[in-house]
């Protein structure tokens, strides 16, 4: 009979199941996986709250446009008109108005319309040349991603549909703005005064798409002042005439009854341009006592003494 022992195995013997750990590399992976995933939530979720903001810039802005409109429907024919506009009225032509803590800026444009159906100007079949009103209002303010604006147009009709005629002498300026290359400047700035007239006239209008303004219906007069202006381009004006310039050109407008008077500008791109003068060099002498810092161009953790 044979007798067999065996070692026993000890912790030392036993087979080693080999283990896997995480590399450097492992949690580069995982971090930018998290990150990608993570950040494309957070986007979607900032896009939402921006348009989320900007719908409810947008309704604030159509509301005060309609209402602005609406009260004009309520005013009478001959009550709806701006503070020194054409035709006069109430209404302030600039405006700002606080809603839901925003701040809009509101501009109401008024004006009288020659209908070409029955002839512009001398023309016109009956002699009327405000056959009917146009209303603008536009309502801007500032977003994220810059300004913002919304318009609402109305026509407004006399009552029974029947023309009627100013109530003094009247006549219209056509304002054409054109660049340097004959082309038209669309959106310039058109602002017309005159202090003489009673009321007094200070009316501002756009130009179209054709770069022309008309405006028909002002009072039969002289001495009308038009500024013309657009951002990033130069400006443009009648002038008075005086004892240095007795004809100037352009100078102040007049305006006859029931006559189109003219005026042509021309604007363009401004920019910016720098002119060094150098003269011949010449010998200087100078010197320093080193009683300040006054003549030293760099110091650095020193000190004079």
């Amino acid at each position: 009979m044979q007798f067999r022992f065996s070692k026993p195995l000890t912790p030392y013997s036993l087979p080693l199941i080999p283990s896997r750990g995480s590399s450097l590399l492992d949690v580069i992976f995982g971090t930018a996986l998290f990150l990608i995933v993570f950040l494309g939530i957070f986007g979607a979720l900032r896009l939402s709250f921006a348009l989320v903001e900007s719908a409810k810039l947008k309704t604030g802005g159509l509301a005060l446009a309609s209402e602005r409109v609406e009260y004009l429907r309520s005013l009478n024919y001959d009550e709806v008109g701006t503070v020194g506009g054409i035709p006069s009225g109430t209404l302030e032509q600039e405006e700002t108005v606080s809603l839901n803590d925003v701040s809009y800026t509101r501009r109401t444009f008024i004006g009288y319309v020659d209908d070409p159906g029955d002839g512009l100007a001398a023309a016109d079949q009956n002699g009327i040349i405000v056959d009917y009103k146009i209303v603008r209002a536009d309502v801007a303010w500032i977003s994220r991603s810059g300004e913002r604006h919304i318009a609402l147009v109305a026509r407004v009709q006399p009552p029974n549909g029947m023309e009627v005629n100013c109530s003094a002498p009247c006549g219209s300026i056509l304002a054409s703005v054109f660049n340097a290359a004959s082309e038209p400047i669309q959106n310039a700035q058109v602002r017309i005064v005159n202090s003489t007239t009673l009321p007094s006239i200070d009316v501002t209008a756009y130009t179209n798409s054709v770069g022309v303004v008309l405006l028909s219906g002002v009072p039969v007069a002289s001495g009308y002042e038009v500024t013309v202006s657009k951002t990033g381009y130069n400006s443009a004006q009648t002038y008075a005439p005086s004892a240095q310039n007795p004809n100037p050109n352009p100078g102040h407008l007049g305006v006859s009854q029931n006559i189109t008077t003219s005026v042509t500008f021309s604007i363009d791109f401004v920019s910016s341009k720098t002119i060094l003068a150098f003269g011949p060099p010449t010998p200087v002498s100078w010197q320093d006592l080193f009683s300040d810092a006054s003549k030293i161009a760099t110091l650095n953790d020193a000190e004079v003494s």
